[in-house]
């Protein structure tokens, strides 16, 4: 049976925003604290139209299937693309997980309504960029590469991690929050469907709210090109971990922030870089922040009693991540950082082989197969890996010819800030 789930809107009062929801008796709020007091002219208010939408999918799914009304709210034509994506292609693996069908889990059943106000975004200055920080290896090279500019890092949620790295690099840090309704978690306990969300597009949506409220003219993404590709493909369909971070989302949610009026600009610098390249530029030129990054999900979950105090090593995050810094640090030096060398023990051969292998490859924000393969397979030419233990093992994986082209992979995205990036990589213009 279908349900129907309706957004209401949202309030604001101060710097915190409550978006509200229902579906029948079961009504939700969830409370956003941005860094700033929430003024709310025009381009602000359609803003929080669209996040208000995109972040129901938290609590849609715990009611799905469902079909999606905002009765109350206008969009344009770009604000109602971005939501269909968002429910379509973003909850996808939430579908898959739950037996749901793969692209009609969620129906958005209301019309476009309202027009674009579309404001030429300033391209002649870069200003101040605001960086949406997870303390991992991109976000770090991005924040490395443009530390000339005094750009602002962004946090969703107390990040230690982030802290420290801000700190490192001298850069500000602001931080907003989401608290979800405890009627959302008792319903997830009771067995309510649950699963992966596009989070990325509700967090792009906080960071671009919030640069609209402090003066920021961009916010800029260290998504890379690996999130465009997907990591399931079932009965034709694609199923993407990372669609949210995908160069569809990014040019879908930037036209939808065009046809609000804003002038911030929405991009990821790393779109069309090589994972090898992020990584060597990390291994070389951020040494300062080796021992403060963090790419593990277990040490971010919000249960302090589950939450690992650093590198768990025993996840796909930690192992993809071990894996694309191996070919540039030394053992000793990289065991240094992830407390562990997961490369010369043998329980984790299986695990690192599903990172080369495209029916296993792990629902999370990995490097794709090609990538893990090339990262094994230049291990398996340097005398200081070629003996370690899960290198050994996975020759024949490494070795499977590939399944793309790098003229596959697209060209510079021509962003405002790629002459910085291109020299902190050491590309050529």
């Amino acid at each position: 049976m279908t349900t129907e789930f309706i957004i209401d809107g949202w309030s604001a009062s101060g710097p915190d925003v409550t978006l509200h929801y229902h579906s029948g008796e079961i009504s939700f709020a969830e409370h956003i604290q941005f860094p700033v007091d929430v003024e709310t002219h025009h381009t602000v208010e359609r803003l929080l139209d669209l996040l208000v939408i995109v972040a129901g999918v938290s609590y849609a799914k715990a009611v799905a299937p469902a079909v999606v009304r905002f009765p109350q709210i206008d969009i344009s034509n770009a604000g109602y693309r971005l939501v269909e994506k968002t429910y379509n292609e973003g909850m996808r693996e939430f579908a898959f997980h739950n037996g749901l069908p793969l692209t009609t889990a969620f129906v958005v059943a209301d019309e476009p309504r309202g027009a674009d106000f579309t404001i030429e975004a300033l391209l002649h200055s870069p200003g101040i960029p605001l960086i949406p920080f997870g303390a991992g290896r991109d976000s770090c090279v991005v924040a490395s590469a443009l530390q000339h500019l005094q750009p602002t890092l962004f946090t969703i949620g107390l990040n230690p991690f982030a802290q420290r790295i801000a700190d490192t690099l001298s850069l500000k840090l602001l931080t907003a929050s989401r608290s979800l309704d405890p009627v959302l978690l008792k319903m997830n306990e009771s067995g309510a469907p649950n699963g992966h969300i596009p989070v990325t597009a509700i967090n792009s949506l906080l960071s671009l709210i919030t640069a609209e409220l402090t003066g920021h003219t961009s916010v800029v993404m260290a998504n890379e090109k690996s999130a465009s590709r997907p990591t399931r493909v079932k009965d034709g369909i694609e199923i993407n971990h990372q669609f949210s971070k995908s160069l569809e989302f990014e040019r879908v949610l930037g036209a939808a922030v065009d046809s609000a009026g804003s002038i911030v600009q929405y991009m990821s610098v790393l779109r069309d870089i090589p994972d090898h390249h992020i990584s060597r530029a990390f291994a070389t030129k951020c040494l300062d922040l080796h021992p403060l990054f963090m790419s593990c999900n277990q040490a971010m979950l919000r249960d302090d009693s589950k939450r690992s105090k650093g590198w768990c090593g025993q996840c796909p995050k930690c192992r993809g991540m071990f894996l694309s810094l191996a070919p540039y640090l030394s053992p000793a030096r990289i065991a240094n950082i992830f407390g562990r060398d997961l490369l010369n023990d043998s329980t984790q051969i299986s695990g690192f082989h599903e990172l080369m292998t495209d029916d296993s490859k792990p629902f999370e924000c990995v490097a794709d197969v090609q990538e893990a393969r090339d990262s094994m397979r230049q291990l398996l030419q340097s005398p200081a890996w070629s003996q370690h233990s899960v290198v050994m093992a996975s020759r024949n994986l490494a070795e499977q010819p590939a399944t793309r082209t790098d003229e596959e992979q697209g060209d510079w995205s021509n962003t405002t800030f790629d002459a910085d990036i291109r020299a902190f990589l050491g590309q050529s213009a």
